[in-house]
């Protein structure tokens, strides 16, 4: 079994320290160095629009400055990470956003405007080529925004919670979603907030699915894929039972892409588009998914018994 040596973690949290976002640096020492959540919430004010939603590259494929659906529920999960209380503004007035941005039309929420064309973004947030087709937005985001009603639901529309919980096992089963939304459905049923008769309904059919889009496949993990560590990144995570030993070697793999730098780089690109963008949200990424990836080798034990 390979372990991430000190001199690897030193090298992964001085890349961090040097070349990541403020945020991203304050996230990592909020989880690993005692660091204070204030340190989280300033950081995201860079991106908090005045109408309370989330845009200016929160997340990094969405060079978008106005608010949309994506960086708003990024931004909710990160306030949700350090405990935000509901009576915290920047909470208030990104939920609050969220429940406006909601669409009658779809009974659903549109991850990106249409405006999302008039600036950099990846190939997969093209509006005009797929998100009015998006097949999964009761999933991907409803799931997530169900797990924000739930730990807010003082913020959230009477009875919407229910209702959106009640329709989502048939609305997953439909769709049957690929691994974003199926970890959007695995965040719903890991929160402690969750109804039970809806994690009893819902459960089976995450794990089903899970086996069905798994990629065992170590040649295929330099690409966007399901890969275990993906669909499991922490053992208490909920599929980190399920594929326990799946993740083995996935962590194996993982300990051996990092750089020189200490950095590991994202396994997607923008294909093409935009070539004077893509660079930066590629740095941006590395830093989000080096700070990602020690918490997985973290949280499954791969870290020398000094670097804990």
């Amino acid at each position: 079994m390979n372990r991430l040596s000190v001199e690897a973690w030193k090298r992964a949290s001085e890349y961090l320290d040097r070349q990541a976002r403020p945020l991203d640096r304050a996230l990592f020492s909020h989880a690993t160095r005692g660091g204070s959540p204030d340190a989280v919430l300033r950081a995201l004010d860079a991106f908090q629009n005045d109408d309370g939603g989330y845009g200016h590259s929160l997340e990094p494929d969405l060079r978008l400055p106005a608010s949309s659906v994506i960086a708003t529920i990024c931004g909710l999960g990160f306030l949700r990470e350090i405990d935000a209380p509901a009576d915290e503004p920047r909470v208030r007035r990104a939920l609050a956003w969220l429940v406006r941005a909601f669409d009658p039309e779809i009974d659903g929420w549109r991850m990106v405007p249409p405006e999302v064309d008039a600036h950099p973004h990846a190939n997969h947030w093209n509006w005009s080529e797929h998100i009015k087709g998006w097949s999964e937005t009761h999933v991907n985001p409803g799931a997530l925004i169900l797990v924000f009603f739930h730990t807010w639901p003082e913020l959230a529309p009477a009875g919407e919670a229910k209702r959106l919980g009640a329709e989502l096992p048939a609305r997953f089963a439909s769709c049957e979603p690929g691994a974003d939304g199926l970890l959007s459905a695995a965040a719903l049923l890991e929160a402690r907030e969750c109804p039970e008769p809806l994690r009893a309904t819902l459960l089976p059919l995450v794990q089903e699915r899970a086996r069905a889009i798994l990629d065992r496949d170590p040649a295929h993990w330099t690409s966007y894929v399901p890969n275990p560590l993906k669909l499991a990144p922490a053992p208490d995570a909920l599929l980190g039972p399920l594929l326990r030993d799946d993740v083995q070697p996935n962590l194996d793999w993982l300990i051996a892409q990092q750089a020189a730098d200490g950095s590991w780089t994202p396994n997607w690109t923008w294909r093409g588009a935009y070539p004077d963008a893509w660079p930066v949200a590629e740095r941006e990424w590395r830093g989000v998914v080096t700070r990602e990836n020690l918490a997985k080798l973290r949280t499954w034990g791969r870290l020398d018994d000094a670097a804990r």
